[in-house]
Formats: structure tokens, sequence, C-alpha cells
């Protein structure tokens, strides 16, 4: 029997696997990094997606879409830490 109730993983299948044979009661938990890079990749992806839908398909930029061009770090900031420029992009 296993003694380990807890393991702390990135998801990777083999992992997954690992556990399943040799502890299968352990509560399993996502580490913060990958948590952090997959809730990061997320963000930029729905950015990328709101930009692209701004630009209206056809390649050309809008008022929209320039504002929206470099807001990726103001989306990761903390908001008590962000700019007035941050702020008003944003906004």
């Amino acid at each position: 029997m296993c003694q380990i109730t807890h393991v702390s993983t990135d998801g990777a299948q083999w992992i997954t696997d690992v556990i399943d044979e040799r502890c299968p009661n352990a509560v399993r938990g996502a580490d913060r990094y990958h948590v952090a890079a997959w809730a990061t990749e997320a963000l930029d992806q729905v950015r990328r997606d709101v930009w692209n839908t701004a630009r209206g398909g056809n390649g050309r930029s809008s008022e929209v879409s320039k504002a929206l061009k470099n807001a990726r770090w103001a989306l990761r900031k903390d908001p008590d830490d962000l700019t007035e420029a941050q702020q008003t992009q944003l906004d």
C-alpha cells in the first residue's frame, strides 16, 4: 500500500499513469507554476482572439484593435500597480 497521500503535478499523462498505478488514492493537485502558466496562456489567447475580432478579419487595424495591441502587460499586472495609461487602455 502506498503511503503517499498527496501529489503535486504538472498534468503530464505519464505522471498520471504512475500515480494511478502506484498511489491510486492520493489526492492530486496542480503545481502553482503550471497553474499560473496555463492561466497566462489562456488569457493571452483570449486577448489575441479579441484583437483579431476587432480587426474585422480583414487584417486592417481599427481604433479598438490598436488599443488592444499592447494590452498584454496591463492584463497581467496587479490592478493596483497599473499606470494611468494602462488603466485607460483597459477601460
